[in-house]
């Protein structure tokens, strides 16, 4: 996972969940803002603003990344530009707002293809989550203290792939 100069961090990757036939795999792309928003009160429900108010939009609060999601409100989106070499390329989190956080990443094998046919990914936002991805990569222990705490928050979105050459 890059480390971008901006403030998220990301991780674009194929998710494959279930058993034989019945499995099922999707683009996923975890996205972990550097800074939490500050609480607005206080108590035994202290969680990020900028969650709690997707939630109230109608995103799933994530205890397991094994499911769908529910549709993200219109407005939502990630566009995926890539520029090389090999899967680099710059990923982009458009709201209702407009543009809310890029990065440069370098997805996993297989995720633009998947994301180019699927034009739809689950999104996972949290914050502080991805912080030990590169020395922990197949069980972050950020990731699993986020899912317990129902710090995370997912729904699909439209995934716009722009690609100017083969990917390698």
């Amino acid at each position: 996972m890059p480390k971008d100069a901006g403030d998220v961090d990301v991780v674009a990757m194929i998710w494959t969940y279930g058993e034989g036939a019945a499995a099922r795999a999707y683009p996923l792309v975890l996205l972990s803002f550097r800074t939490a928003e500050p609480a607005t009160r206080h108590g035994p429900d202290t969680r990020d603003p900028r969650l709690a108010s997707l939630l109230a939009e109608g995103w799933d609060l994530v205890t397991d990344l094994n499911r769908n999601y529910p549709r993200a409100p219109a407005g939502y989106g990630l566009r995926f530009i890539h520029t090389g070499p090999g899967r680099r390329g710059r990923l982009e989190l458009t709201t209702p707002r407009g543009l809310e956080a890029a990065a440069e990443i370098v997805p996993g094998p297989r995720w633009i293809p998947a994301a180019q046919e699927a034009g739809v990914a689950a999104l996972v936002l949290g914050t502080q989550y991805l912080t030990d991805w590169e020395a922990h990569p197949a069980a972050p222990p950020a990731l699993k203290q986020a899912l317990r705490d129902g710090a995370l928050v997912a729904a699909a979105v439209p995934l716009e792939t722009r690609t100017t050459t083969p990917v390698k």
